[in-house]
């Protein structure tokens, strides 16, 4: 009798050693992240219905996990229990397994962050989108056509354009979201803080779109609070006496370019305040709260003329002489 239960104890020993080792191996497997392997993000997508199987040959294949079996151990019997969720992510192969299950498990789906500054037009926010990986430039802008049903899009200057109703802030989407998504979004946050302010006290004269469009030339002329709410006292001014606003950036703005060349000033276009009066037919980018502020309650003078120095300061000027003086000494 003692040989065999010398043996079954010798089996039992074998078996967990064996045990001992797979569990050394899974567990070495699942939590230790290859940091000799490539760091790049790749972007995997796991499609509805794909079983854990499906999705560890679907990682090995990509070569972000260098064990299958590790993986679907760890998703079978880990925390996740088997539920690993659908979608885009952003996986890269020095990811441990335990940090790859624990992402499909949570739903931790793949974004692209964008920033849209302040002061910038609806082209160049297409081009961002571009940028981030979103999606294309085309799609973007065929987004920009479709029917948006906020209130305060009815009162716009210009009805078929979304300029100046993009609100500048930092968002997220998913890689393989509509740009619909990121529109939606901008026009919610612009619901959120910027109507609120457009819509308040309003010291201008104007309708909160004129607001909105006189804020965005001066969002491009002028780059702090002072100067801004000087600039829009002067544009006020020679509104109110019927003078032209005869602003380079409007006329950018018809030939994008950043400086205005003498020619420039002959291109015809309502946005051209050198031939035309009055304001542009809509905001000419998407301004910034500072800027309408600044529109809202303007610093009142008796200055008709401002430019930018070369020195980077403004000057202003109550006549067209003073204007032209200050022409030869700052800009020449």
């Amino acid at each position: 009798m003692k040989k065999p239960v010398k043996l079954v104890l010798a089996l039992v020993g074998v078996v967990a050693a064996a045990l001992l080792v797979v569990s050394f191996y899974l567990t070495y497997k699942i939590t230790t992240s290859r940091n000799n392997q490539s760091v790049e993000t790749q972007i995997v997508e796991i499609k509805s219905g794909s079983s854990i199987g499906d999705i560890a040959r679907q990682l090995a294949d990509k070569k972000l996990i260098d064990s299958t079996v590790a993986f679907e151990f760890y998703a079978r019997f880990g925390p996740a229990r088997g539920r690993l969720l659908p979608g885009p992510y952003a996986l890269s192969a020095n990811m441990s397994i335990k940090k790859i299950v624990e992402k499909l498990a949570a739903g931790d789906l793949a974004v692209a962050k964008i920033t849209i500054p302040e002061g910038v037009t609806v082209n160049r926010i297409a081009r961002l989108w571009v940028a981030s990986g979103a999606g294309n430039e085309a799609d973007f802008k065929a987004a920009l056509k479709l029917d948006y049903g906020y209130d305060f899009l009815k009162d716009r200057m210009n009805p078929s354009s979304l300029e100046g109703y993009l609100a500048p802030a930092t968002y997220r989407v998913g890689y393989q979201a509509k740009p619909r998504e990121l529109i939606e979004k901008m026009l919610q946050q612009f619901e959120k803080t910027v109507r609120p302010v457009l819509y308040g006290a309003n010291e201008s004269g104007l309708s909160p779109a004129q607001v909105l469009t006189l804020a965005s030339i001066v969002e491009a002329e002028a780059n702090n609070t002072v100067d801004r709410k000087l600039v829009a006292g002067i544009f006020l001014n020679r509104l109110e006496q019927g003078i032209k606003l005869q602003s380079d950036v409007t006329v950018n703005y018809v030939t994008g370019k950043t400086a205005t060349r003498p020619e420039d000033l002959l291109v015809d276009s309502r946005y051209n305040t050198y031939i035309y009066k009055g304001l542009t037919p809509g905001p000419i980018n998407n301004p910034s709260l500072n800027a309408i502020e600044a529109v809202l309650r303007p610093t009142r003078t008796d200055y008709l003329f401002f430019i930018a120095g070369k020195d980077g300061k403004m000057y202003y000027a109550r006549t067209n002489d003073e204007h032209e003086a200050n022409i030869d000494r700052y800009l020449k």
